[in-house]
């Protein structure tokens, strides 16, 4: 296997999902885009005395980048934790290429189709929109960045995820679970300094702004929280963009420094364990103690009790997830 072989075999072994992915991500935004104004222009056509507000184009409130986002975690899934569960990652290992170069041709494939569907859809939603003069909510061009940026960053996070994990479930729920971590700890962590109010609210306000800006999941479900300020948003996508970077950082020394053929354990690495284990425990500790904080009617004894409640169900939940071997056939 020489030359693009190896680009040729990557391709075959997940090119349906490519191949939806390219349809997709290249038509659906300009599809949403012609039938919206389709149907704007036949309305007034049919009501021409009718006032209707201007026509208006507001990035960001339909499920595209979420269904895109779909496609590109299957796709991720099947080229790390599904080829390790079949064993075509061992092949895969064995060819004479370098771990290096593998994890970069996984990469550098589904970033491709991102790169050319996303240019085809701004050109087409482009040039309609010039064509017909329509108003947009924000400029084209800095909607596309931020959907460039936020696709290539949650596909590699889960490609790195596959890095790190022996199954496709623990791939995928690795994935989910970094995605939203920087939101579930600010929650945690507010529902605990409000019990005992700890701080002032506008300091609240901070962290739960960080909270969100740091949660990779936050624009796939409704877009940025400060998606009104031209001047912060506009400059949005370095944030996605720089958390690729360090997601491929993490996924590329993993794939090259740890175990990769299949095992049967949540981590490749069993050092991640106890790390992990403990996180577990610290998100279950401190949810459930504020829970029953608040449903004791602020009871110093309620949030014990929830503390004892949580650790026990997280170091279940660890063992089960974590620490058991899934069997492989």
């Amino acid at each position: 296997m020489v030359g693009g072989g190896l680009f040729e075999k990557e391709f075959k072994q997940v090119r349906t999902l490519f191949l939806f992915l390219f349809i997709f991500n290249s038509f659906a935004l300009p599809f949403a885009i012609w039938s919206q104004y389709s149907s704007y222009m036949e309305f007034l056509k049919k009501h021409p005395t009718y006032t209707l507000e201007p026509f208006v184009i507001r990035f960001g409130e339909d499920p595209i980048l979420f269904i895109s986002t779909l496609f590109l975690f299957f796709i991720a899934i099947n080229q790390m934790g599904t080829e390790r569960a079949k064993g075509i990652m061992d092949f895969t290992l064995a060819l004479p290429y370098k771990r290096s170069k593998i994890f970069f041709v996984k990469w550098i494939l589904a970033i491709g189709i991102i790169v050319f569907s996303t240019l085809i859809s701004l050109i087409l939603s482009g040039s309609y929109i010039e064509w017909h003069d329509i108003a947009v909510s924000e400029p084209l061009l800095n909607y596309y960045f931020i959907y460039f940026s936020s696709l290539t960053m949650f596909y590699t996070l889960t490609l790195s995820a596959g890095a790190l994990t022996g199954t496709p479930f623990a791939q995928g729920l690795t994935a989910i679970s970094a995605s939203v971590l920087p939101l579930l700890f600010t929650f945690v962590i507010g529902m605990n300094v409000e019990a005992f109010r700890i701080v002032s609210y506008p300091e609240m306000e901070m962290l739960y702004e960080a909270g969100l800006l740091l949660t990779p999941a936050l624009q796939f479900f409704g877009g940025t929280f400060f998606r009104e300020t031209a001047s912060a948003y506009r400059y949005y996508f370095a944030i996605p963009g720089s958390m690729a970077i360090i997601f491929y950082l993490i996924g590329y020394i993993s794939f090259i420094k740890h175990p990769n053929e299949r095992n049967g354990n949540f981590f490749l690495w069993k050092q991640l364990n106890l790390p992990v284990q403990i996180i577990v425990i610290l998100l279950g500790v401190l949810g459930f103690s504020s829970m029953g904080y608040g449903i004791s009617n602020e009871s110093f004894t309620g949030y014990i009790l929830g503390a004892i409640i949580g650790a026990a169900v997280s170091i279940i939940l660890g063992y089960y997830l974590i620490y058991k071997k899934t069997k492989q056939s």
